[in-house]
C-alpha cells in the first residue's frame, strides 16, 4: 500500500510531469516579477495621440455671405448683394464655413430688391419720356394726370382714340396771362377753375370755345405753367376735363 503522505515520487516508467504553467498574473520562471501584462486602450490607440491628418480645423463664418446679405437690404445694391449670395452659396456648400443662412437670405432678398428697383426704374424712364411739358405741349394733345397737389401736376400723354382724363385746348406764354383781364392777383389762385375758365376763354379762339360747348357744357378748365412761380416767357397751357372720373373719349379739338 502507498503511503498517501509520502512524497510523490516517479514510479519507473512514468513520464516526467510537465512543469504546470504559472498562474494568470504570476511571474513565470525567468521573468521579472510583474503584476501582468499591459493592454493598450480601447480600439488599439492610446488616449490623447494625434489623427495621422492633423487636428481638424473649426469651421468659420463666410465673409462673403454676410456681406451679400447686408447689400441685399440696400435699396441700390441689391442686385450685387444677389450674385454674392449665389457666390456665398458655394462658399457654404457641405459646411465648408458658416453663414449659409445669409447666403440663401440673400438671394430671396435681393431678388426681390432688383425686381423693386427695375419696377421703380421703369416707372420713371415711362413718366420722364411721356410727360406732358408746358414747352412741347400742342393743341389737340390727350393725356392722363399721373399726380396732383396745390402747386404741381404731373401729366402723361395719351392717345385720343383710347378714354383719356383731360385735352390740351389752349398754348401759349405767361405773358398773354398778365395781360389777360383776368389775371389773379396771386398766381396760386391760377388753379381755381372759376379762373381757368376765365382766363383760357379769353384766350382761346371763339370757334374752339363754341366747339367745347357743344361737345359739353360741364366741362373744367385748367392750366399747367412751366414754373411754379412763373413770369414773361415761361410757357403755359390750358387744358380741359369732365367732373369727378368722368373720362374723356375721342378728341374734341382734333
Amino acid at each position: 500500500m502507498s503511503n498517501p503522505y509520502e512524497p510523490n515520487l516517479n514510479k519507473p516508467g512514468d513520464q516526467p510531469q510537465q512543469p504546470q504553467q504559472p498562474a494568470w498574473g504570476q511571474p513565470g520562471q525567468g521573468q521579472q516579477g510583474q503584476y501582468g501584462p499591459s493592454y493598450p486602450a480601447y480600439g488599439g490607440q492610446q488616449w490623447g495621440s494625434q489623427s495621422p491628418y492633423g487636428a481638424q480645423q473649426p469651421t468659420t463664418t463666410d465673409g462673403l455671405s454676410i456681406t451679400a446679405f447686408v447689400l441685399s437690404l440696400t435699396c441700390c445694391l441689391s442686385f450685387i448683394g444677389l450674385i454674392l449670395g449665389f457666390v456665398g452659396l458655394g462658399r457654404t456648400k457641405n459646411n465648408q464655413r458658416k453663414g449659409r443662412w445669409a447666403a440663401v437670405s440673400a438671394i430671396v432678398i435681393g431678388g426681390l430688391g432688383t425686381l423693386a428697383l427695375i419696377g421703380v426704374v421703369a416707372v420713371a424712364v415711362f413718366v420722364g419720356t411721356s410727360a406732358i411739358d408746358p414747352r412741347d405741349a400742342e393743341v389737340g394733345e390727350c393725356g392722363n394726370i399721373l399726380s396732383e397737389d396745390r402747386d404741381t401736376i404731373t401729366m402723361t400723354s395719351k392717345d385720343c382714340d383710347s378714354k383719356h382724363d383731360l385735352e390740351i385746348v389752349y398754348v401759349g406764354t405767361y405773358d398773354e396771362i398778365e395781360d389777360s383781364q383776368f389775371l389773379p392777383s396771386d398766381p396760386d389762385d391760377l388753379t381755381d377753375a372759376g379762373i381757368s375758365a376765365g382766363v383760357c376763354i379769353d384766350l382761346m379762339p371763339s370757334e374752339d370755345v363754341a366747339t367745347l360747348d357743344e361737345a359739353d357744357d360741364e366741362l373744367r378748365y385748367g392750366i399747367v405753367t412751366e414754373d411754379t412761380s412763373p413770369n414773361g416767357d415761361d410757357a403755359f397751357f390750358c387744358y380741359v376735363e369732365r367732373p369727378g372720373d368722368a373720362k374723356l373719349e375721342g378728341s374734341l379739338l382734333g
